[in-house]
Order: structure tokens, then sequence, then C-alpha cells
């Protein structure tokens, strides 16, 4: 919630449309209904338009189940292992 928080007024103040969130050093994974229910918050935070790639040290199911739920709701959200990448994808047209 802090980190959506600071997004969504990132975004606010500044016009920000596209988010790179490090998430590398998080340990552990939020139950699944907090996870579908995040997914929702970010959509209603953020609204459509919204472009974030998030860097995780490894990929995992739960972060289908987020991506999807936010997706379906107008945010897009992609997690990736490498910045590079992430970039890249953040960025492209």
């Amino acid at each position: 919630m802090q980190t959506l928080s600071k997004i969504a007024e990132l975004r606010r103040d500044h016009g920000i449309d596209k988010v790179l969130v490090d998430s590398r050093t998080r340990s552990g994974q939020p139950p699944v209904a907090d996870l579908y229910r995040g997914g929702e918050l970010l959509a209603e935070k953020l609204g459509s338009g919204t472009r974030i790639a998030v860097l995780v040290s490894q990929l995992t199911a739960d972060h289908t189940l987020f991506e999807n739920v936010a997706v379906n709701r107008g945010v897009v959200v992609a997690y990736f292992q490498h910045e590079d990448v992430a970039l890249r994808w953040l960025f492209e047209e």
C-alpha cells in the first residue's frame, strides 16, 4: 500500500505514466486474496494508461495473477528479472 500510494502521488503531481518498481529485495509473497485485491487497487488508484515494470529476483505464478488482475482493469503491468529488459519494455511504443 505504501508503494502504491507513492506511485499514485507521483503520477498525480508529475503526470508520470511509466513506473519502474524494484522489488528484488522483497522476501515472501502475500496471500492470493491480497494479490488479487492489490491488482484491483492498483487499477483504481492509477487508472488506465499507466505502465508498470516490476523487477523481481524470481518470477512466480503469483506475479501472473497480480499482472492479470491489473491488466484486466486497464493498468499494464509486467514482471522482469533484468533491469535493461524492463526499461526497454517500459519505454517501447
